[in-house]
């Protein structure tokens, strides 16, 4: 059997993945054919095509669950000249009659993950196998360095990779280094709402400024709306802890109740919402309901208006403590 299955809902690791898997196809003299297994009759009508041309035929099938019997009738035709590849944008649950089907193939599963613990890690190993991809290597620690100043979006990290590999190929390195990444990152980190989160745990209004000095830079666009949407999801979580423990509610029972890890919220989450309190977020949340209005309304400035209600609350909660 010549087969390969690329399934799971990390959209961007399977176009990855279907787009090499083209490249190598035409590079090894197959035909290419494109078949959707919605569409009723594609999958055999792709391989009916064949007796017209001599050369090797590759059948891309997307879709395939969706037409799980022809899918099966090729893949077992497959051979040297005829190979099957399989595109699902989901995850195929391992009881269906696909995988079992497809036992001899090369299966590919890309997920992402479910829970904000997992982002990390999930960024780290996308790098490591990155760079391996691209000849190089690249150490775990400089990797996770990596994610932690730009974030775990795998086309960032896939960017920011690239870039320090084509600096350490020009220097005819193997390996990818802290000097690599330097010389070639761009602050992504800096200059995004995400930015802003930071210095809002800590209560830093001089931090909080140079970063939405960065951001407003940057912005292609007014951020006003974007910074809010990122903020009050945070503070929204802060202020549910904040009340809970000011009710002497057990971390374990809202971590419960809210679907989240109880390490994340310990470790992440707690201490932000215990410095700012469940009035320091509802005055934060007042802040952040003000600045959309202002942009509703057409203010001239609204993202400045955010950051000085951002930083009036900052300075009345300090006071406070």
């Amino acid at each position: 059997m010549n087969l390969d299955l690329v399934h799971g809902n990390c959209d961007f690791r399977v176009s990855r993945h279907r787009a090499a898997l083209r490249n190598a196809a035409y590079n090894d003299g197959f035909r290419v054919e494109e078949a959707d297994g919605a569409n009723a009759g594609e999958v055999l009508s792709a391989m009916s095509g064949s007796v017209f041309f001599p050369a090797p035929l590759a059948i891309f099938v997307a879709n395939p669950t969706k037409d799980t019997e022809s899918v099966l009738e090729v893949a077992r035709q497959s051979n040297d000249d005829l190979r099957v590849i399989c595109i699902q944008n989901n995850t195929i649950p391992k009881s269906s009659k696909l995988l079992k089907g497809l036992k001899g193939a090369r299966v590919f599963h890309y997920q992402n993950p479910t829970k904000p613990w997992e982002l990390a890690p999930h960024g780290v190993e996308f790098g490591l196998s990155l760079a391996k991809e691209m000849g190089f290597t690249i150490s775990k620690s400089l990797m996770g360095s990596l994610v932690a100043r730009v974030g775990a979006e795998l086309p960032t990290l896939y960017w920011e990779i690239k870039k320090a590999a084509i600096l350490a190929g020009l220097e005819s390195a193997t390996a990818i280094e802290a000097r690599h990444i330097k010389q070639t990152m761009a602050s992504i980190s800096e200059v995004s709402p995400d930015a802003l989160i930071a210095p809002l745990e800590t209560l830093s209004p001089k931090r909080f400024l140079s970063a939405a000095m960065r951001v407003q830079e940057h912005a292609g666009k007014d951020p006003t709306m974007w910074a809010s949407a990122v903020l009050s999801k945070r503070v929204l979580l802060w202020l549910a802890v904040a009340t809970a423990v000011e009710k002497s509610v057990p971390l374990e029972d809202v971590a419960a109740r809210l679907g989240k890890n109880l390490w994340y919220m310990k470790n992440q989450v707690l201490k932000p919402a215990t410095r700012w309190g469940s009035s320091g977020c509802v005055a934060l949340l007042s802040a952040l309901a003000a600045s959309e209005v202002s942009v509703r309304s057409g203010a001239a400035s609204p993202f400045n208006q955010l950051v000085c209600q951002v930083v009036t609350a900052m300075l009345e909660r300090r006071g406070h403590r």
